[in-house]
């Protein structure tokens, strides 16, 4: 199987598998048993008990995507977080095995702050052999200040990794044959931690009601942002609407009143028409002219 083809499934598949737990199947070839070293050379099968066989982690399997997004709002980079995922699937350590080491790593991240080169120190420990419980409980110890690799040290921590994956992928398969033995012989098969997934439900509940009461006020807030901007608007074209009643009632004094100055100066010019033809009336009129001078009788 391609390389985080798993990881990449699981996360992809979470509204199935978590919406039926109880009847979902460990993948065939990259599923969720418990990682130990095989003996060099001896037969695998032989070296696993039933107790391993009947302990079936399929629901800390299904949990990753729920423990990526618990580290991704801790505050884990993306890149860190692809890097020991990658190194995971190169090394065939369970999905459910990083399922508690992204839980834990979130919870350190929360009480201590944000830590870096998370991917690289994942890296170290797969190439050291640590696997299952152990690798979520070195969470703790886990320190900041790696030393700088060179590219060369990094190459031969990629090669070593893949050895140990192929090795260690071959004792999965056998543990998944022998799993799939004891349920067809009736014998019980236990869902190994439960009680970090019911944890892990419990705070992805809270974390979705936290994310969904900020989209319902974000979206409150859209809305009422929107709301406000169209009653503003048209408050705004009230005010333009008042303000051209205004112009126009102050245009239809004006006119009122130029009609005023009008007729009142057509009164005018009839007045100067009327005065102007009794002045012509008195100078075209028989009426006595001047007396002249009174001369002495006789003369």
């Amino acid at each position: 199987m391609k390389q985080t083809t798993i990881y990449k499934a699981i996360m992809l598949a979470l509204a199935l598998t978590l919406s039926t737990p109880a009847m979902a199947a460990p993948p065939e070839d990259d599923g969720a048993g418990e990682d130990a070293d095989a003996g060099e050379g001896g037969d695998v099968a032989e070296d696993i008990s039933d107790e391993e066989a009947a302990e079936d982690d399929i629901l800390l399997v299904i949990d990753l995507p729920v423990a990526a997004d618990e580290a991704r709002e801790a505050g884990l980079d993306e890149a860190e977080l692809d890097e020991a995922l990658d190194a995971a699937e190169t090394g065939a350590v369970s999905p459910a095995t990083m399922t508690e080491v992204l839980d834990d790593e979130a919870e350190e991240t929360k009480t201590k702050g944000k830590r870096k080169a998370f991917g690289q120190w994942v890296k170290l420990q797969i190439a050291a052999g640590v696997r299952g419980p152990e690798l979520a409980a070195k969470i703790k110890e886990r320190k900041e200040d790696l030393a700088e690799m060179s590219d060369e040290d990094k190459a031969e921590l990629e090669v070593k990794i893949k050895e140990l994956g192929d090795k260690h992928r071959k004792r999965r398969k056998a543990v998944h044959a022998k799993r799939k033995a004891m349920k067809a012989e009736g014998k019980e098969i236990k869902l190994a931690g439960k009680d970090r997934h019911d944890k892990m439900m419990i705070k992805a509940a809270k974390r979705h009601a936290v994310a969904k009461k900020k989209y319902k006020a974000a979206k409150a807030k859209h809305k009422a942002k929107h709301r406000g901007q169209g009653e503003a608007m048209e408050a705004k074209a009230d005010k333009m609407e008042a303000k051209a009643d205004k112009l126009e009632n102050k245009a239809d004094k004006m006119e009122a009143k130029a009609d005023k100055l009008e007729n009142k100066a057509d009164k005018l010019e009839n007045k100067a028409d009327k005065m102007e033809a009794k002045a012509d009336g008195k100078g075209k009129g028989k009426g006595p002219g001047p007396k002249g001078p009174k001369g002495k009788k006789g003369q």
